[in-house]
Formats: structure tokens, C-alpha cells, sequence
């Protein structure tokens, strides 16, 4: 047998950990944050929903999801991430956690069209520039 010697070296996945289908919508959520929008959303998205998730956890999933560009529905891509990760993603927009899929569900199943729609023009409406609304073409 020869002297060869063969070490190795395991490296666990510490708590800080992020995947790397999240660090985009971790790096967009921050910008939101740090340019207030996630402070405005209450008002411009009341909920009558008490108790549960609010907007802003709401608003999370959707930009996390939608800017990873996983090939995955929205359940499957939730039930990858275990509680660890989704409190320190809510963290992230200041709530306790992100909502699991069947959590999500229940919250969405609440909203009606119009309400949804009022959001979506508020928000977008907010997200262009002045110049470029008022443009005339």
C-alpha cells in the first residue's frame, strides 16, 4: 500500500447562510426597506385581517419568489425554507417571520380584486419616476 494521505475538510452551513436563489430578493428587500416603502404599505394596503401576517410579510414572499426565478410554484418554493431562514427573512422588513405556504394561503384567500388593484396602481404609480409619468407619450 502506498503512504498516501487524504484529509478533508467539512465546512457545515452556518445560521447566516442564504441560498443562492434568495440573495437577490435579499438584496431587493433591503432597498426597499431602506427606502421606506416598506413603511408605507400599511396605508396603502390597509388589511381587516387581525392577528396573522401583515403586508409588509406579504409583499416579502411575493418580491422573494418572484425575483429568485425559481422554476417552482410558490408552495414548494416556501416549504424549502425551514422557520431559521423565514425569521431572519421577515427580520429583514421588520416582521417576526415570512409566512408559510399554508399561512400565505389563508391570507390571500381574504383579498378581493378591487382591493388588490387600488394596491397595484398605488404602488406602481409610486415606483416610476415623476418625469417619466408625466411624460406625454
Amino acid at each position: 500500500m502506498s503512504g498516501r494521505t487524504v484529509s478533508a475538510q467539512v465546512v457545515a452551513r452556518t445560521s447566516a447562510y442564504v441560498d443562492d436563489e434568495l440573495k437577490m430578493g435579499v438584496l431587493t428587500l433591503d432597498r426597499l426597506w431602506r427606502s421606506g416603502v416598506f413603511a408605507q404599505l400599511p396605508a396603502w394596503f390597509p388589511m381587516a385581517r387581525s392577528g396573522g401576517f401583515g403586508v409588509e410579510a406579504l409583499l416579502a414572499v411575493a418580491v422573494m419568489y418572484l425575483v429568485s426565478g425559481v422554476k417552482v410554484g410558490i408552495r414548494p418554493f416556501l416549504e424549502r425554507r425551514d422557520r431559521s431562514m423565514r425569521r431572519r427573512l421577515g427580520a429583514l422588513v421588520g416582521q417576526r417571520s415570512l409566512p408559510t405556504a399554508a399561512s400565505l394561503s389563508r391570507a390571500l384567500v381574504r383579498y378581493e380584486h378591487e382591493g388588490v388593484r387600488g394596491f397595484v396602481s398605488h404602488a406602481l404609480g409610486h415606483s416610476l419616476d415623476e418625469p417619466l409619468l408625466a411624460h406625454p407619450s
